[in-house]
């Protein structure tokens, strides 16, 4: 067994009957699976929200469907954005007299767009958040 295969098993949510995991990756990877590919993407897959809730296929059944070989399989997540790009964003829609709840961002975000002199306090009350 290769170290790439380790790291797979490790990286899937559910490489637990690896006789038969290895036998479904020696297929994929005959078949043209990249070794490093299957790898990252197994780490994709076990942050999908389908498996965050609990519902991952079989590391061997996954091997065996191919999901591999889609070249947009499990995109790599972006970063989330940052404190003062949320700010900028609703503060933009404040400035710009469109309607945003009061429960549409913490005061965390809304701290952060006062000291960025984006938006004045009053404007802040005016939508319901105490600055």
């Amino acid at each position: 067994m290769s170290e790439k295969f380790d790291q797979f098993c490790r990286a899937h949510p559910k490489a637990t009957e690896r006789d038969a995991v290895y036998r479904a990756w020696c297929d994929a990877v005959e078949d043209g699976a990249n070794p490093a590919r299957l790898v990252v993407l197994a780490q994709r897959y076990g942050a999908t929200p389908e498996v965050q809730r609990g519902y991952a296929k079989k590391a061997q059944n996954w091997l065996r469907d191919g999901a591999w070989r889609e070249e947009t399989a499990y995109p790599a997540r972006s970063a989330p954005a940052s404190i003062d790009d949320r700010a900028k964003f609703w503060a933009e829609r404040i400035n710009d007299g469109k309607f945003v709840a009061a429960s549409s961002f913490g005061a965390d975000v809304a701290t952060r767009m006062m000291e960025l002199a984006l938006v004045t306090g009053d404007q802040l009350r005016a939508i319901g958040i105490k600055p």
